[in-house]
């Protein structure tokens, strides 16, 4: 196995059919667009067709827990679903920002950290070579993503976009200028212990804008704390979203 997969999700947090690039930030609804719950199997499938055997993870983070029907339709396609809708952390999140533009950010870099220990407690990933981090929505083409992850130049590092300038202030994000789409990246996994490191610290100082009334998401985050020499930029992923 060489790829694996990880799609965090708050499907049935969301009052509209789309499914924004950076977490919790809303786009206009569209009657003729899938549902987010579509979006996610769709994802999934793509993964399933381009990238056969890989492993297919997804987190629910969200303040709505997916039903018996939602739960039982993706279990058929996914290999891992860590549903964190009921844990005390997450509901508190939830319970002191109300608006999902605010909570989702938290709860979805909690679990994600969550997830990577349990993942390295238990060696989930021990046969797979590169993690993809992919959003619901997005499409994963194995011609174009497993290219980039084949360069030698990309061993060893993160495969991002390049970052775009950042859609809030410099006095909301910290004096963040610039932001990535973490709509679709990726990681090795011998890199997870030092990103675990840099996703606790991430979270730390996300905790701090928003009780300063401040805004940063995962996009601002990694752009801070990763180290852009530990960056392959793969010019194949889309840079800023709000182009497309």
């Amino acid at each position: 196995m060489t790829f694996a997969f990880i799609i965090p999700c708050a499907i049935n947090d969301l009052d509209n059919n789309s499914i924004a690039n950076e977490a919790g930030v809303a786009v206009p609804a569209n009657e003729s667009a899938p549902s987010a719950y579509d979006q996610l199997l769709a994802t999934v499938n793509s993964i399933n067709h381009s990238a056969k055997g890989s492993l297919i993870s997804v987190i629910e983070h969200g303040a709505t827990a997916l039903n018996d029907k939602q739960k039982t339709g993706l279990l058929k396609h996914i290999d891992i679903l860590m549903e964190y809708n009921n844990n005390e952390t997450i509901q508190k999140i939830i319970e002191q920002y109300p608006a999902p533009k605010d909570a989702t950010p938290l709860t979805e870099l909690t679990s994600l950290i969550w997830f990577l220990e349990v993942a390295q407690q238990h060696q989930i990933f021990n046969k797979v070579k590169r993690l993809f981090f992919i959003r619901p929505g997005q499409t994963f083409e194995s011609a174009i993503h497993a290219l980039a992850a084949s360069k030698p130049e990309s061993k060893n590092k993160f495969i991002l976009p390049n970052s775009y300038p950042s859609s809030y202030s410099s006095e909301q994000t910290g004096h963040i200028f610039l932001q990535f789409n973490t709509r679709l990246w990726s990681f090795e996994t011998s890199q997870i212990t030092s990103l675990l490191d840099n996703l606790r610290s991430m979270l730390a100082f996300m905790q701090q804008r928003f009780e300063e009334s401040g805004y940063v998401d995962l996009g601002h985050c990694l752009y801070k704390f990763i180290d852009a020499n530990h960056i392959f930029y793969d010019l194949d992923l889309a840079s800023n979203p709000n182009t497309h």
